[in-house]
C-alpha cells in the first residue's frame, strides 16, 4: 500500500532498544506490573507482580531489575532461566500512562531477577479509564450462608 517507509519511520521514533530516562522513573514508581513469561509447555503466561514503589528499578538504560522473590511453583516462573524471553507492561491507572518492555532474563536468584531490555515503548492510552486504587479489606465469611 506504499506505507512501508512511513510505518518504519514511526516505529523507529516510538520503539527504543533501551529505556528512555522517562521509562526509568515510570517503572520505579509503580507498585504493580504485569509480566509475561513462557511456561514449560511453550504457552505464554501472564502474572501480576506487586510491591512497594521501587521494587522495579533500573541501573542503566538496558537493565530492568525486579526485586521480588521468584516462586518456581508458579507456571510463570517454573521454566524461567537466564536467556528466557519476558515482556512487561506497566500501567499507572491514575493518569492512564502505560509502557511496555520486552527482553530476556539476564540474572535470576532468590531475591529477584534482571531483564536485559531489547524493546521499550509507550502504549496508547485510548482504552484505559482513569482509576484510583484503594486498599481492600477482606470481610469475614458468614458461615450461615
Amino acid at each position: 500500500m506504499g506505507m512501508r517507509e512511513q510505518i518504519d519511520m514511526l516505529t523507529d521514533r516510538l520503539m527504543h532498544d533501551e529505556m528512555p530516562d522517562q521509562h526509568h522513573a515510570f517503572f520505579a514508581g509503580l507498585e504493580y506490573i504485569f509480566l509475561s513469561t513462557v511456561c514449560e509447555d511453550g504457552n505464554p503466561y501472564a502474572s501480576i507482580l506487586t510491591g512497594s514503589a521501587g521494587f522495579v528499578s533500573s541501573a542503566d538504560a538496558k537493565t530492568l531489575t525486579i526485586t521480588k522473590p521468584v516462586d518456581d511453583r508458579s507456571p510463570a516462573f517454573a521454566s524461567l532461566a537466564v536467556g528466557s524471553p519476558v515482556s512487561e507492561l506497566g500501567i499507572d491507572l491514575s493518569n492512564r500512562r502505560r509502557n511496555r518492555m520486552h527482553g530476556r532474563i539476564a540474572r535470576i536468584d532468590q531475591n529477584g531477577f534482571d531483564i536485559t531490555v531489547s524493546q521499550s515503548y509507550g502504549n496508547c492510552l485510548k482504552y484505559i479509564s482513569t482509576r484510583a486504587i484503594t486498599d481492600r479489606v477482606a470481610l469475614p465469611v458468614n458461615p450461615a450462608l
